[in-house]
């Protein structure tokens, strides 16, 4: 028996290592950046921002303020995992709008969250063959699942005064993500007057009642920047599994009302 000892330690030792080896890599899930570190031509520099990202089971979203100015810096992709690395398609960002860009992430992940190394990559996420970004991402979105969890497209978006004039505002591009009690929307809109395509976003909690409102509650925005902290109720209502229509009161009466279809 003594004999017999070491063999079945030896044996259930193989055994964890062989099942640890074929764990799939899972990303589902909120992470809020921790510390983002550039590696260009030998040097490190730390980067200081504010970023939340949300993988759902097939798509990414990021948004974070741009470095430059107040405006929006946000991404969109379709992803798979291969081992240890996660393949980033991207078709959508607020530099380029309608992209087709690949990111490999080299992920070491663990129960508090994730490290990402993106090679020929900047802090701005943009092509730079001598730099490398290391991000430390913290595991936050901890709630309930819900209808809205996924990602929409807005197709429409209507305003109604009260006295029940409607005009139709198709002039922007509107994505919003919903996973685990945290959300993202981001948009990028025409300036008639300067003639360019600024972009804005927001992130934060929210919660839902029932399957007819939500309250969202942004942690960062560079749009309405006066809602930040503070609890916002939207209407909510499901045409199906694939199709919504958020409904914002404005205190004058007015109405804003937009629609969203679900990314397949």
């Amino acid at each position: 028996m003594k004999k017999l000892l070491p063999v079945l330690l030896v044996f259930f030792l193989s055994k964890c290592a062989q099942q640890d080896s074929t764990t799939k890599l899972s990303m589902s899930g909120v992470y809020s950046l921790k510390q983002q570190t550039v590696t260009n031509s030998g040097k490190d520099s730390m980067v200081d921002k504010r970023q939340l990202k949300i993988y759902t089971d097939k798509y990414m979203m990021y948004a974070s303020p741009s470095p430059s100015d107040s405006l929006a810096n946000y991404g969109i992709a379709t992803y798979k995992i291969d081992g240890n690395k996660v393949t980033e398609e991207v078709f959508y960002t607020s530099a380029n709008g309608s992209t087709k860009d690949t990111f490999v992430l080299k992920v070491d992940k663990n129960e508090d969250g994730y490290k990402q190394a993106i090679e020929n990559t900047d802090a701005n996420n943009k092509r730079n063959s001598n730099a490398t970004s290391t991000e430390i991402y913290e595991k936050v979105g901890m709630g309930d699942s819900s209808a809205l969890d996924g990602v929409w497209k807005q197709t429409t978006r209507l305003f109604i005064n009260k006295t029940g004039d409607t005009s139709v505002d198709n002039v922007q591009t509107q994505f919003k993500i919903y996973q685990n009690g945290f959300f993202i929307w981001a948009n990028t809109y025409e300036d008639t007057v300067l003639h360019k395509f600024p972009s804005a976003f927001g992130y934060g909690t929210f919660t839902m009642a029932g399957d007819t409102s939500a309250t969202e509650v942004n942690i960062n925005s560079t749009y309405a920047v006066s809602l930040i902290s503070k609890p916002y109720v939207i209407g909510v209502k499901f045409n199906g599994t694939n199709e919504y229509v958020q409904t914002h009161l404005n205190p004058n009466g007015d109405r804003s009302v937009e629609i969203y279809q679900r990314l397949q």
